[in-house]
């Protein structure tokens, strides 16, 4: 009889394991739960062993677990449309970006950038909206004139070379400006390998800084994750504290670094526009 209990116990915790659940903080495109014959959207909880089948290019879930263990499943190559898969088969667990936040997105206390390529790293880059403005180190990168930064990137396999603007020693990095030249546009506001030159003019030097992959992300998009995270997390007796670093991990290990006053600003309205 005790065996019978124990091997019951054994089996009804590995069924459990077997039904855990993924939460859906994000959805692109349209992916249908076969289970419920409905399609998925933002907020919805799934089982691990849900199968699910993707309705349309680019789509793709990110999810966190019961663990808060952060999945990524996107729409495999070369699949055809009445395909069906189990959702944990496609799980991705992404990588804490953690190191690169340390050295990365500038810091706290400092007022100014006073190294470019500890700033934007060598791996991405995001700015959440269309514009960031950087404040930098006057002594160090004095913007006039005579001397500026200078962005290179291809635009659909078009060298371009873009004078990054500025104000009061400040960059002004803004999407419009960086998207379209010589009568060709991004489809997307991604840009692979921006290499970042700071040009003087008097000796038309060029003294390469960093590159990196520069990303564009949607201001309301990511205020809508972060208002989709928080109830989940305090339903695991997170306080405000833990919720917040938790925001933040959540936006580095998806989208990569970005400035860290910004973020700091950025998750602090949302937890205050929620009431937390």
């Amino acid at each position: 009889m005790k065996r019978l209990v124990v091997l019951t116990f054994l089996f009804l915790c590995l069924a459990g394991y077997g039904q855990s659940k993924y939460f859906i903080i994000k959805i692109k495109g349209k992916i249908e739960n076969k289970e419920t014959g409905k399609f998925l959207k933002q907020g919805d909880i799934i089982s691990t062993t849900d199968q699910i089948s993707f309705k349309s290019k680019r789509a793709k879930l990110m999810l966190i677990s019961e663990n808060r263990t952060k999945f990524l499943i996107e729409k495999p190559k070369r699949i055809k449309e009445k395909d069906i898969f189990i959702a944990s088969d496609l799980a991705l667990a992404i990588k804490s970006r953690a190191a690169m936040i340390t050295r990365s997105g500038g810091a706290l206390d400092e007022s100014d950038v006073s190294d470019l390529k500890n700033y934007f790293g060598e791996d991405i880059f995001t700015i959440i909206g269309d514009t960031l403005q950087v404040p930098l180190n006057q002594g160090i990168y004095p913007l006039n004139n005579e001397q500026f930064i200078v962005f290179y990137y291809n635009i659909s396999e078009v060298p371009v070379t873009k004078k990054i603007g500025f104000q009061e020693n400040r960059l002004n990095i803004e999407k419009e400006k960086l998207i379209k030249a010589k009568n060709v546009a991004l489809e997307y506001p991604e840009f692979d390998n921006v290499a970042v030159y700071r040009y003087n003019r008097g000796n038309e030097e060029m003294d390469y800084i960093t590159e990196f992959e520069l990303n564009f992300i949607n201001k309301e998009e990511v205020i809508s994750e972060f208002k989709t995270l928080i109830p989940i997390l305090q339903s695991q007796e997170m306080d405000r504290k833990q919720i917040k670093t938790y925001m933040k991990e959540y936006y580095y290990d998806f989208y990569g670094i970005t400035d860290k006053k910004y973020l700091e600003v950025f998750t602090e309205s949302v937890l205050t526009a929620s009431g937390i």
